[in-house]
């Protein structure tokens, strides 16, 4: 075809795409976007004959009709399709989506980004690649250079299928090999030393491990699938039908809490700020292997949504949330803000958590490349598949740290002190007097002070005691400490003003500990309610208005984010003191950057 008449074609068919695709809001210009609504008759009514596999992307349909033929040429150009309003806001107009990393066209899995060292973690994955579909060796991409290595764990760790990175430490999941049984492992991302966490049921051997989920509280959620056996990776037989086990992340006791015929892939877990926990599984019992290979249109692709109980991780109020548009969901993580994400095919889906409805597709480029999993960074997604990693850039749906980092309920018991502290936390966890099996530190855990840091102090819940006083204070301001903040109760609020030091707590008592608390262990991460955590070292910031924590990572995007809010904020009293309105003065200044 000459470059005029090719010319003529693209503009052909972008003119017919837009009797198709609805109208994209303004401002999306950085990436190739179309939007598809029902709402739209060209779109709920379709002209001529139209056919598809339930495993090809709509665009992909053989149709009659020679202007959707041109349409879905268009639609095979973009990089995001939204289903829905909402898709615009969670991804934002400057998302752009990247091919980073061109591989071979066959399984890539097991994506974890690592937000201390920006780095990617992830596998390939089973046949044609490694030493008959075997792989002792794993990838790590450096994002912030794009250079991609191979690692060797210490012992080696064969076959990953899933990973997750969880308070400074991958944790993965193995299908083993024919020599081992499936596993749950942890890698130190430093030294890369491997540690076996669990390998048996009882001294039943798993299948092999498809994905894990960590929930808030430190559980494994792993599924156990067909997927080894299927691919040649493992002799035995399936012991089993594919199950996922919840797995005590103190004891680490499993527990089976669900069973399929079909097959067990990814796993999600949700925490949302109000109501039980939400457990997510696609069954992929679509796709067999043992002894042909096929994809078999009438198998369970569903996605299913299960309330997770507040102790034990007894599933119930199974539904059906979704079934995919098309092809079937492999990889699946949930945003902090409840958006969930799954790896399909053509792309990865964006799915209400509410509705069920997918909202859009960010996809991969089409042709050979297929999404599989995906990981989440920081306001950025990575996605690794058939044909390498991309990586979208840009997109808002991260920087929405859980709860803004506010610690609810805490509060400034010294008035008069310096107005703003912030600072690196220490953590203190502090159990009951009665708990003679907790640890005991070596030294009182007020001397772990140091200059320059926030101690944060966690008490048990319920204690009417104070855990915190006047000698305590002057102790820390001897050692340069900013405040301390307190998951509990203080004391002595007089002798912390006099001597200007930062108390902040979630209340007063005139009680002691002595009898009722003590410190057990210092600096480990503590869980503050739900998903928010605080990790040593994280920044803390506190006034009269409260407490903020926020990770590492975070820090440049927060501070930048608060100066451009204080810009704003300065304009508006400004035009506040000349008698501006305020619902004008909001629409116009705070929605202008």
């Amino acid at each position: 075809m000459g470059l005029l008449m090719l010319a003529l074609s693209l503009q052909l068919g972008i003119t017919l795409a837009q009797d198709y695709v609805s109208d994209i809001p303004s401002g999306f210009n950085a990436s190739q976007w179309a939007l598809i609504s029902y709402q739209n008759p060209s779109a709920s009514v379709l002209p001529g004959s139209f056919n598809r596999s339930v495993f090809d992307a709509p665009f992909e349909s053989t149709t009659s009709d020679s202007s959707l033929i041109q349409i879905n040429n268009f639609l095979n150009t973009t990089d995001f399709i939204a289903y829905d309003d909402k898709f615009f806001d969670i991804i934002g107009p400057n998302a752009v989506v990247d091919h980073v990393q061109y591989l071979a066209f066959q399984s890539h899995e097991a994506a974890c980004y690592n937000p201390d060292a920006k780095e990617l973690f992830f596998v390939e994955w089973g046949p044609p690649g490694g030493l008959a579909g075997e792989h002792s060796w794993q990838y790590i991409l450096d994002t912030e250079t794009n250079v991609l290595r191979n690692i060797t764990t210490n012992p080696p760790t064969t076959n990953v299928h899933g990973c997750v990175f969880h308070r400074g430490a991958m944790y993965v999941v193995t299908d083993g090999s024919h020599q081992e049984t499936g596993t749950l492992v942890r890698i130190d991302p430093g030294s890369l030393n491997k540690t076996v966490l669990l390998n048996n049921y009882y001294q039943q051997p798993f299948m092999g491990f498809n994905d894990l989920d960590i929930d808030p509280d430190g559980n494994f959620w792993l599924t156990d699938s067909k997927a080894a056996y299927g691919r040649y990776l493992t002799e035995f037989y399936p012991p089993t039908n594919p199950t996922v086990y919840m797995v005590n992340g103190t004891t680490m006791r499993p527990k089976v809490v669900h069973i399929t015929t079909g097959n067990a892939n990814g796993v999600a877990v949700s925490a949302p700020s109000d109501g039980p926990r939400q457990l997510y599984l696609p069954d992929t019992g679509v796709s067999t292997f043992r002894t042909v290979s096929l994809k078999d249109p009438y198998g369970d692709r569903r996605l299913t949504a299960y309330d997770v109980a507040a102790e034990g991780g007894v599933l119930s109020n199974p539904r059906l949330l979704n079934s995919p548009i098309s092809y079937f969901y492999d990889g699946i993580r949930v945003s902090r803000n409840g958006y969930i994400f799954a790896g399909a095919g053509d792309g990865v889906d964006v799915i209400d958590p509410i509705t069920g409805l997918t909202l859009g597709t960010i996809r991969v480029g089409g042709g050979e490349n297929l999404a599989v999993t995906l990981a989440f960074g920081e306001h950025e997604l990575w996605i690794v598949g058939r044909g390498g990693v991309w990586h979208i850039g840009d997109a808002l749906v991260k920087l929405k740290y859980p709860y803004g980092g506010f610690l609810d309920g805490i509060k400034m018991f010294s008035p008069g002190a310096i107005g703003r502290v912030f600072g690196p936390a220490i953590t203190v966890q502090m159990v009951e007097m009665s708990d003679t099996s907790a640890p005991k530190l070596d030294k009182h855990f007020v001397d772990h002070n140091e200059d320059g840091s926030i101690m944060y102090i966690q008490q048990p819940k319920g204690l009417p005691s104070a855990c915190w006083g006047g000698l305590m204070s002057t102790r820390a301001k001897f050692l340069g400490a900013q405040a301390v903040v307190i998951d509990g109760r203080m004391r002595d609020v007089s002798e912390h003003r006099e001597m200007g030091f930062p108390v902040f707590a979630r209340g007063n008592s005139i009680l002691g500990s002595n009898t009722f608390t003590r410190a057990s262990r210092v600096n480990i991460p503590l869980q503050y309610k739900n998903d928010l955590w605080i990790n040593p070292g994280d920044l803390m910031i506190a006034d009269e208005d409260g407490v903020v924590v926020t990770p590492p990572s975070l820090v440049e995007q927060v501070v930048a984010l608060c100066q451009e809010r204080a810009e704003i904020d300065e304009k508006m009293f400004v035009e506040l003191r000349k008698g501006g309105a305020m619902g004008e003065l909001i629409k116009s200044l705070r929605k202008e950057k």
